[in-house]
């Protein structure tokens, strides 16, 4: 068994890896079992590791299959730890979204028209960046068939492109 610092240093690498993969965003949810995964440790080790977070009021569970989100004082811990992991600013997280998206385009399994499709919506997100004043209808609707085209991908993305996106279509709503 860990030693007491062993596990604090646990507790938190668990709590950053949190936050990082939900870039900072408050109210973000993730599988427990994912961050664990990406942690190397094996369910019952992530379980007990969430469970002692969520005693010190550092964490939420938020479903029955492992869904958590950082709590506000979880999040202003993890702040403090991994500033950088927030992202400041909306139109950074259009921008950026837009690029990784872009950047992984191949690993979604996606058909050739639905591949097309996406790229467009893309590129049509690409030219409201760059206008001097957005269309929001057009943004709603691009962001929107985004998602929808993710939504049925074989291979759907990492939860921190889902979880820009639903920051992204939430913010517009």
């Amino acid at each position: 068994m860990a030693d007491e610092a062993e596990l604090d240093e646990m507790l938190l690498k668990v709590l950053t890896a949190i936050f990082k993969e939900t870039q900072g965003a408050p109210d973000s949810v993730i599988s427990m079992w994912t961050v664990g995964q990406g942690l190397g440790l094996d369910r019952a080790e992530m379980e007990n590791l969430s469970m002692e977070l969520v005693s010190q009021g550092l964490l939420e569970i938020k479903s029955l299959s492992g869904k958590v989100a950082l709590t506000e004082t979880g999040w202003e811990k993890a702040q403090t730890i991994e500033p950088d992991a927030a992202r400041p600013k909306p139109s950074d997280d259009l921008e950026g979204f837009i690029e990784e998206l872009m950047a992984s385009l191949e690993n979604f399994g996606l058909e050739d028209q639905a591949r097309k499709d996406l790229e467009i919506d893309l590129a049509t997100l690409q030219g409201q960046m760059t206008r001097s004043q957005r269309l929001p209808r057009v943004v709603e609707a691009s962001l929107q068939a985004v998602k929808e085209t993710l939504d049925s991908a074989p291979h759907p993305p990492g939860s921190s492109l889902l979880s820009i996106l639903t920051r992204l279509t939430a913010a517009k709503e």
